[in-house]
């Protein structure tokens, strides 16, 4: 699914907030595709390979930024990145559930 509607589009510079805020209606989506409990697996289990190196990165960008918004005219951008990378995170437990790739991401 995130392969065809991503996280993260590339916009232009200057995009308004319509653009900015695409992956919010995302993130309660992921976390309710996810099996509640290790005896509802389904065939399609989380994967912390996928955690690592697609939702992380978008977190630790969102972080970054927030950290680079510190005057009052940036208070707004510095919320935006603030609450995307507390969402982001926010999907962690949800990989944690039974992942098939245990061993693999953790050598």
């Amino acid at each position: 699914f995130l392969e065809l509607v991503p996280l993260e589009t590339k916009t232009k510079k200057g995009a308004g907030p319509s653009t900015q805020h695409r992956w919010k209606w995302m993130i309660p989506l992921l976390k309710t595709s996810f099996p509640t409990t290790a005896t509802t697996l389904s065939t399609d289990s989380s994967q912390l390979s996928y955690f690592q190196t697609t939702i992380l990165p978008l977190a630790r960008t969102a972080d970054a930024t927030t950290g680079k918004a510190s005057d009052d005219t940036n208070q707004n951008n510095k919320t935006y990145y603030q609450s995307k990378c507390i969402a982001l995170w926010s999907l962690f437990p949800h990989f944690c559930i039974a992942p098939t790739d245990v061993c693999a991401s953790f050598p």
